[in-house]
């Protein structure tokens, strides 16, 4: 989460180190994520604990990848959650793509 003083945002994405960066200061965004003017920013805040009362178990809520069964690779490629596009077919430069993972295979890649 990055709060922008020029343009008035708080911004929530995700963030991701390219592959071959050394520092945290090479660190991207992506596309994954939402902006909020200071004063959307202010009524959500607002809501948290309305909602946390109305729907309690919400307010215990964790994300899939906090659980044990994550710590495995495989277990995390087959996450519908983390990997959403896992069983559809994609389009990229004009060609299909789907992705499969192989876990009868001990080995891995």
């Amino acid at each position: 989460m990055s709060i922008t003083s020029d343009i008035n945002c708080v911004d929530m994405r995700k963030f991701y180190r390219p592959y071959g960066a050394k520092t945290n200061d090479e660190i991207k965004p992506t596309w994954n994520g939402v902006s909020l003017c200071f004063e959307e920013w202010a009524h959500m805040c607002s809501l948290v604990d309305i909602i946390n009362m109305d729907y309690p178990s919400l307010a215990d809520a964790k994300p899939c990848y906090y659980g044990d069964d994550h710590m495995s690779q495989i277990v995390w490629l087959q996450c519908q959650e983390c990997n959403p596009f896992l069983n559809h077919p994609f389009k990229a430069d004009g060609k299909s793509f789907s992705i499969e993972i192989n876990t009868s295979s001990s080995q891995y890649i």
